[in-house]
């Protein structure tokens, strides 16, 4: 799947670190929304989002839902 995306066998073994900025969105809210955003206008079949909390599971969810729900 990931060379079909234009990986290479090295970036999957062991994973790059390009693998993993391609999958991974960090950082604050505005940099998360910008690369959700730049995600959502390549042609990609779906976008799937989940939460690796770092302190406060709950509090993040919200932080996250609502950041989803202002795009």
């Amino acid at each position: 799947m990931f060379v079909a995306a234009g990986f290479t066998e090295q970036d999957t073994h062991p994973v790059s670190e390009r693998l993993i900025e391609s999958l991974v969105v960090f950082g604050n809210e505005d940099k998360i929304r910008d690369r959700v955003l730049e995600l959502l206008g390549t042609p990609i079949d779906a976008l799937a989002l989940s939460l690796v909390p770092v302190s406060d599971a709950a509090q993040e969810r919200v932080r996250l839902a609502r950041l989803v729900g202002r795009l």
